[in-house]
């Protein structure tokens, strides 16, 4: 979106403190969303991506942290490699008590996570009746923003 933003508004392709906040205010007064995202979290989507920029080689400064204010920190995304997966899947079996209920449970709901993508709230509220076996597929019913989507079963 950033670049979107370059490319109609401004002749620079610099990113620079006034071309964020300049970016920031726009896209708070363009947004056909209903989103209320604070302004200072704009702010900081912005900020990785100056901070690659530097790391590059770009003559530019990275942006600095908490400038517009303080906001709510989301974790950066991990993917996990085959062999932590692994290890996490036999570690659910050896959960208390070994062989129980928990241990199966645990470690059905991680290999739900890994081969269809649902996020863990999604698979937890999954009930039997969503699950299609013989159309391949799990209808999820409360998703992301309470719609309803279709994950598809690889059986």
């Amino acid at each position: 979106m950033i670049n979107q933003y370059i490319n109609i508004s401004v002749s620079s392709t610099s990113l620079n403190m006034s071309l964020a906040l300049r970016w920031v205010d726009f896209t708070k007064s363009t947004s056909k969303s209903t989103s209320k995202t604070p302004v200072a979290e704009r702010f900081e989507t912005l900020r990785p991506f100056s901070r690659y920029l530097v790391m590059r080689g770009h003559d530019m400064i990275a942006l600095p942290t908490r400038f517009l204010g303080a906001c709510q920190k989301r974790l950066p995304l991990y993917i996990f490699y085959d062999i932590e997966i692994d290890e996490l899947m036999n570690g659910a079996l050896e959960l208390c008590p070994k062989g129980g209920l928990t241990s199966v449970t645990v470690q059905v709901l991680f290999g739900l996570l890994v081969s269809t993508g649902l996020r863990p709230g999604e698979a937890v509220r999954s009930q039997n009746q969503e699950v299609r076996l013989d159309l391949g597929e799990i209808v999820i019913q409360k998703s992301k923003g309470w719609r309803h989507c279709l994950v598809p079963l690889s059986i």
